[in-house]
């Protein structure tokens, strides 16, 4: 769940930003790409995105101070599926942030891509 408040949410661009990232999460469908299950605003005017619940970071995966072995990098270089950002771009979508930070390991193999905060639109999206 992201929640927008306090000095955040009264920043437009903040806001608006939010509410670009919900609306591009919300219209990908793909197995790798976090679902959006839901967006709105409270009746407290805190603006929201329920997304579904996935595991680890891949950045925790990569974190230098932790030892792999061959096999492990193997594994996870295979399960690296760069389809969901393939199905951002079919829909004018520019991910911009891309990073093992923003990349989650779910079931310990599929990864999928979230945080679509800085995304925007490329000038050939027919979106």
């Amino acid at each position: 769940m992201k929640i927008l408040f306090g000095d955040l949410a009264s920043d437009k661009n903040v806001a608006r930003r939010f509410q670009r990232e919900a609306q591009a999460a919300s219209k990908l469908k793909h197995p790798n790409v976090v679902a959006t299950l839901d967006m709105g605003q409270s009746t407290e005017g805190l603006i929201f995105m329920a997304m579904e619940l996935l595991g680890r970071t891949h950045a925790h995966r990569s974190d230098p101070r932790r030892r792999r072995d061959a096999a492990g990098a193997r594994r996870v270089l295979r399960a690296t599926d760069l389809s969901g950002l393939c199905a951002a771009h079919a829909l004018g979508f520019v991910h911009r942030d891309l990073k093992p930070k923003n990349i989650m390991l779910v079931a310990g193999e599929v990864l999928k891509i979230l945080d679509f905060g800085l995304v925007q639109l490329s000038d050939t999206s027919a979106a």
